[in-house]
């Protein structure tokens, strides 16, 4: 397998139809899975990631009537969550760089505080044709300044700090890292807005989570291919 398209048509106004083709080499750290529970061998629930770091996107988003192109370079990450997702994690962080010479991509989740609030972070360099540069796991996701989102009650980032840090196929050590403000809010997703809002509440009482995605492009003029998305 060595693309994917996704073809979705919600309504006649809200039609999606784009391909993501891989470049190169498809990434995974250790067995791709993040196992839950006092038995590795047993384990009650899991998580699975496998990424393509850099890939060809091509195809169409209708929205509204209008039509707009999806081209460019993007990443995918196929992802199976075998549990319920507020058991999973309760923060997330993603970072997807795409420039003309490389692409790094990155993943944090923090377990609920029943799981010790513990931070997993997966990265991947790879360069202009896809070649794997370094699968990294001692990375970074650093809120660097913050402001209270009055809506949700979030102190929403306003500038981020991302690191990765691992080691080459050729036992080299690499660090890279970027620094953005994040000024230009693209959208705020309410994970759960279709649920009535005493679930919602009960969610965020029981495992402390409000699941709000703020999606956010990078405003360094350094980096000015990176999409940043915080949770």
């Amino acid at each position: 397998m060595s693309s994917y398209t996704f073809k979705v048509s919600i309504n006649p106004k809200t039609v999606i139809d784009v391909t993501f083709q891989r470049v190169g080499q498809g990434v995974k750290i250790g067995d791709s899975f993040s196992y839950y529970g006092e038995d590795h061998a047993h384990p009650w629930g899991y998580m699975q990631h496998l990424f393509w770091p850099r890939c060809k996107v091509s195809g169409t988003v209708i929205a509204n009537e209008h039509e707009f192109p999806a081209t460019g370079l993007g990443m995918y990450v196929h992802a199976i969550q075998g549990m319920k997702p507020h058991h999973a994690a309760c923060r997330w962080n993603f970072g997807n760089f795409q420039g003309p010479k490389m692409s790094a991509v990155m993943m944090e989740f923090t377990t609920p505080p029943s799981y010790g609030s513990q931070v997993v972070n997966i990265g991947a360099i790879v360069n202009e044709d896809g070649t794997l540069v370094a699968g990294t796991t001692e990375n970074a996701a650093i809120h660097s300044t913050t402001e209270k989102d009055t809506e949700t009650g979030w102190d929403k980032p306003t500038s981020l700090e991302l690191s990765w840090m691992g080691v080459t196929k050729d036992d080299v050590q690499i660090t890279a890292a970027t620094e953005s403000g994040l000024k230009n809010l693209v959208e705020r997703v309410d994970v759960l807005a279709e649920i009535p809002t005493v679930v919602k509440a009960f969610i965020a009482g029981v495992a402390g989570t409000r699941p709000y995605i703020y999606q956010v492009p990078s405003s360094s003029n350094d980096v000015k291919e990176t999409n940043l998305l915080a949770l």
